[in-house]
């Protein structure tokens, strides 16, 4: 698989600009991980964690649930197989929020103050 050098903290939001002009003009709302408003950035940067944890996980077209979009690789499970609360709540979820997203989610920077590169 090749990787794509990520672009640098003023091309990224230069970049995010752009797409959410063409898409206001398009009537389409764009979102990103790494714009967030204010009280969310700093709430995340003195907890420590990804405040996405709390409430949100990512679901896949095939029906993979992951605890964000940017883990995909991570399965906590599968929506054809367990209905998403016994997800939700079950031992991956638990054990990922408790111990493994410190490590996991370390150099993350979609909700926090810095840019990793």
């Amino acid at each position: 698989m090749n990787t794509v050098e990520r672009p640098s903290w003023e091309e990224e939001h230069l970049i995010l600009q752009t797409i959410k002009k063409y898409g206001r003009k398009k009537n389409v709302k764009v979102k990103c991980v790494n714009d967030q408003n204010f009280i969310i950035r700093i709430a995340g940067h003195f907890d420590k964690f990804c405040l996405k944890l709390d409430n949100t996980v990512y679901i896949t077209v095939d029906g993979k649930i992951t605890p964000c979009c940017i883990l995909r690789e991570y399965i906590l499970g599968d929506v054809t197989e367990k209905p998403i609360v016994q997800i939700w709540q079950g031992h991956k979820m638990r054990e990922f929020r408790k111990t493994k997203s410190k490590t996991i989610c370390k150099k993350c920077d979609a909700l926090k103050y810095y840019y990793y590169q």
